[in-house]
């Protein structure tokens, strides 16, 4: 006759309170635990809601072992552990881009210091996110950094800050370290709420007096030290590409034969999305002033077309406080950003359906 298997126990009872012995899956991060209810410290007393704890556990620790997390050395579980392998993940997609992971690594960091970097993924409720965009809202730009602000960030930085936050917890659903059932944040009720105002952009006589003003530019600050302000604006002016996408341009996305821009990723920017990639025309004034532009350089052959005066191997990052320069030496008296040159521009396509319009 067969010997009869002893079924394992999985609970055990000390001083008059409930533990696990999960020690079977210690390759996944099982071990002696305690069982203890959501919203309380101690394990729990009533062996009908230990045994409940104990299912949901088992079948957690099932999926990861699934999932192949076993030999690993961190408990998946949990935030801080998590949102490492979550970033880990993102760097080895092929269109990964470091500067647009490092903007999410911050975000994420921002959720680790409110919930805590052992705190588990499943403990995150709608609740205790609920509290998180309360949290955002009232967090000041650039907080605990040499250059915090004073101003709250707005809504849509709030709203990128949850965004990052919501797919690592999609990624963790697809691993099968929560099930499937926990998405918190399709429950949330009070999203920030982002205002969309209309789009400001400067007529022609204004648009001409600010590309004079940046041709006559000296920067106070050898920060502000760019080979040519009234290039970069005349570039975003005359093309209606976004700041980072003419600030990122390299010299061979530029076809003179064929007077196009290739709009395209590189190493130094990504693009707002895929179908961001294109190709736009360069209309006679701007590619006059490209050819003037080049020719200074040395009619150098690659490289990005804007170096940045600090490292001349990458482009400029911004240029922002030019701008704000150039708005305060016309006397502006609207706000003034990079933006609004692309807005200008396409304001000018639908009145006059030609790209030749700034400089005539």
């Amino acid at each position: 006759m067969a010997k009869k298997t002893k079924k394992r126990k999985w609970l055990y009872r000390k001083n008059d309170r409930w533990y696990g012995d999960f020690r079977p899956y210690a390759d996944v991060g099982g071990a002696l635990e305690a069982l203890i209810p959501t919203g309380e410290r101690y394990a729990t007393p009533d062996l009908g809601i230990a045994k409940g704890l104990a299912k949901e556990r088992l079948a957690e620790l099932r999926r990861l072992r699934r999932a192949g997390h076993g030999g690993r050395d961190v408990d998946l579980r949990r935030l801080g552990p998590f949102v490492d392998y979550h970033l880990a993940c993102e760097a080895q997609r092929k269109d990964a881009d470091p500067v647009g992971l490092a903007q999410v690594a911050q975000r994420l960091e921002v959720a680790i210091g409110y919930f805590g970097a052992e705190t588990l993924l499943r403990d995150i409720g709608t609740i205790r996110l609920q509290e998180y965009v309360h949290y955002l809202a009232g967090r000041v730009r650039w907080e605990g950094t040499a250059n915090e602000g004073i101003e709250p960030i707005g809504p849509s930085t709030q709203r990128k800050y949850l965004r990052a936050l919501s797919k690592a917890f999609r990624r963790a659903r697809a691993v099968e370290v929560l099930p499937s059932h926990h998405r918190p944040f399709a429950d949330l009720m009070d999203l920030p709420e982002v205002e969309v105002g209309e789009a400001e952009w400067l007529d022609g006589p204004t648009a001409a007096l600010l590309l004079e003003a940046a041709r006559l530019f000296k920067p106070k600050r050898p920060s502000q030290a760019v080979i040519s302000a009234f290039t970069i604006i005349a570039t975003l002016l005359l093309s209606g590409m976004r700041p980072s996408e003419g600030l990122g341009l390299d010299i061979r996305d530029l076809d003179f034969e064929r007077g196009l821009i290739k709009v395209r990723r590189n190493r130094h920017r990504r693009l707002k999305n895929r179908r961001s990639r294109r190709v736009i025309p360069m209309w006679p004034q701007l590619e006059e002033i490209l050819r003037a532009y080049l020719e200074l350089l040395g009619n150098p052959s690659e490289g990005p077309l804007f170096p940045s005066p600090k490292d001349p191997t990458k482009p400029v990052r911004g240029i922002k406080r030019i701008v704000e320069e150039l708005a305060l030496r016309i006397d502006y008296r609207g706000k003034l950003t990079p933006k609004i040159f692309r807005h200008t521009y396409r304001a000018a396509r639908l009145q006059t359906g030609v790209g030749a319009w700034l400089l005539v």
